[in-house]
């Protein structure tokens, strides 16, 4: 005889029952034994009513093959040693399994109902944790609270007052400022007020309309065309410039010979201009000319 699988979780009852011949409107319980075809077979799950006996499936198995009724015997004790013919070591092991299943049933039942509030062990009786079940609170007793978060205080934990069950509303805030600041040569470092928290700060845009050609080479400006550009005007102070030959675009009247720069750049009061004297008909003691009388240009 193979060893019967028993699929079942019911620990009501732990002996055969002899129910007779097959009868197809009775309802049969596991371990339940009928005959039917010459043939023994044995219930493996409660409430079957209406399916024939067969040795394949989830509801029935093959007891004994042929023969007649006969007495046998139970094992009192169930055991994993047990020869018993009726195989009492399979149905140790399922109740082995069972126990272990309702063992930890419990155990999740228990913390649900701790999580709840109401105390449970895992090892309670059912009624006790059905009693506790009855204590866990349908209206329990809430309240609101709020808080306000600033520079200092980055973190807060809400949590009930005593004699309250929980909160039903929880609200943090914080206290926002909007700052603004001048231009300046210098860094300037913006902050809140004590206990609030920035949420904007306005800085002017730069404005002026130098370009790069109005500043001298190698030096750095902002302006409203960018920022931190770098000049490229030449820069002729201190410095005697000649014209070249022929070149010479000169305007005169009654008074006054009046040469034109050559050069585009920045001139200073030492700042002179060169000129062949055959490339201009005025007196040779006139021709070193004073550029701060007209010809200083740019900006430093």
């Amino acid at each position: 005889m193979g060893v019967i699988n028993l699929n079942w979780r019911n620990a009501g009852r732990i002996a055969l029952r002899i129910r007779g011949e097959y009868d197809a409107e009775a309802i049969y319980d596991c371990l339940d034994i009928v005959f039917y075809n010459g043939n023994s077979y044995i219930v493996k799950k409660d409430g079957i009513t209406g399916i024939t006996p067969t040795d394949k499936g989830e509801n029935w198995q093959l007891f004994a093959t042929g023969g007649e009724w006969q007495k046998i015997d139970v094992d009192e004790e169930l055991n994993e040693q047990s020869t018993n013919p009726v195989q009492n070591k399979a149905i140790y092991t399922e109740i082995t399994s069972l126990k272990k299943s309702v063992s930890d049933g419990k155990t999740l039942v228990a913390e649900a109902i701790t999580n709840k509030g109401v105390q449970t062990a895992t090892d309670a009786e059912f009624q006790t944790m059905a009693d506790n079940i009855g204590s866990i609170k349908t209206d329990p007793t809430l309240q609101e609270k709020s808080a306000t978060l600033n520079t200092t205080t980055t973190k807060v934990e809400l949590t009930p007052d005593e004699n309250h069950d929980g909160l039903s509303k929880a609200t943090v805030s914080i206290i926002t400022q909007n700052k603004s600041v001048s231009l300046s040569t210098s860094v300037q470092n913006v902050t809140p007020d004590n206990g609030n928290v920035l949420s904007k700060v306005t800085v002017p845009a730069v404005t002026g309309t130098a370009v790069v050609g109005d500043v001298l080479a190698t030096k750095t400006f902002s302006s409203a065309t960018g920022i931190n550009k770098t000049g490229t005007m030449i820069n002729y102070g201190k410095q005697t410039v000649d014209v070249a030959s022929g070149g010479v675009n000169a305007d005169t009247d009654d008074t006054h010979s009046l040469v034109n720069v050559p050069k585009a750049g920045y001139y200073d009061t030492q700042s002179k201009l060169r000129v062949l004297n055959s490339d201009i008909n005025i007196n040779p003691d006139e021709l070193i000319i004073n550029a701060s009388t007209a010809l200083q240009t740019g900006y430093t």
